[in-house]
């Protein structure tokens, strides 16, 4: 008599299993890559507040804070604020008519965005009283 050929392939369970644990290792792959595409966008939106806040910075004492100590705007959704300060209360010197004097100013720069991340910068100045 003949015997009979053994079975080849795999059975359904052994399908469903290989599909399960595959489905596993893709949805795992998938969680990392979702999560690095926020940290990337969390990055790209804190460079962009962070170029506009050294941006308004250079700008102080060009055309933004020259006649008031505040400036406000928007920019690209981003709010930012620019802000002139003494940085010693103490008074300086008292001077003479036509005197020029100089004092050290704080200039402060904040950007903020819709989603609640802010940056904030500042840096000194030394410029004639105003």
């Amino acid at each position: 008599m003949a015997e009979p050929a053994p079975e080849s392939g795999f059975s359904l369970v052994e399908a469903l299993v290989a599909l399960t644990v595959l489905g596993i290792v893709l949805g795992g792959a998938l969680a990392a890559g979702g999560g690095s595409l926020g940290v990337a966008d969390s990055g790209r939106r804190e460079l962009a507040m962070t170029l506009l806040a050294e941006s308004l910075l250079e700008r102080a004492g060009l055309d933004l804070l020259v006649d008031a100590p505040v400036a406000e705007g928007d920019a690209d959704g981003l709010r930012w604020r620019l802000e002139r300060t003494p940085f010693f209360e103490a008074e300086g010197p008292v001077l003479r008519p036509g005197e020029r004097g100089v004092r050290l100013w704080r200039i402060e720069a904040r950007v903020e965005d819709d989603r609640g991340g802010a940056v904030r910068l500042a840096t000194l100045e030394l410029a004639a009283q105003r």
